[in-house]
């Protein structure tokens, strides 16, 4: 029964790190409603670019020990 839980941790991170890193490269630009949003949006991903950078590599790193272990 505790296998699932790490299967469910591992793929979390993995997922939420892959999502970052491929929006803070600009490969995928999620649509928005407003011009306000994607503004804020992007001035978000300007201010904070190279923490997110290093978080997400840490999150998939740390969803595929998970997974491995």
């Amino acid at each position: 029964m505790t296998n699932w839980f790490y299967c469910i941790y591992g793929i979390s991170y993995l997922v939420s790190g892959v999502y970052l890193l491929v929006t803070v490269f600009g490969w995928y630009k999620p649509k928005h409603k407003t011009e306000e949003k994607a503004k804020s949006y992007e001035h978000f991903y300007k201010k904070y670019n190279t923490f997110i950078k290093i978080g997400s590599v840490f999150l998939i790193l740390r969803g595929v020990f998970v997974l491995i272990n």
